[in-house]
Formats: structure tokens, C-alpha cells, sequence
């Protein structure tokens, strides 16, 4: 089972640039823009 990654980041850029390399890695990622939001997934 490939491992679960959460970003937190608010620059989309930098955001996409990391969804990329993780995924390519094999990562599941998902992405949010706040810290608000990273603490409403758990």
C-alpha cells in the first residue's frame, strides 16, 4: 500500500511542483491550501 503524503502549502507553484514528484514516486498526496484545512482532514 503506497504511503499517504498531506502538503500544506498556499503557493500553487510550489504546491504542483511537490504533487508531481510524489506521485511520480509512487506517493498518494493530497494537497490543502491552510493549516485550518490540514487540521479538518484528521
Amino acid at each position: 500500500m503506497p504511503m499517504q503524503i498531506l502538503i500544506v502549502e498556499d503557493e500553487p507553484a510550489i504546491a504542483d511542483t511537490l504533487l508531481y514528484a510524489l506521485t511520480t514516486d509512487g506517493f498518494v498526496v493530497e494537497w490543502v491550501i491552510t493549516g485550518f484545512n490540514a487540521a479538518a482532514k484528521k
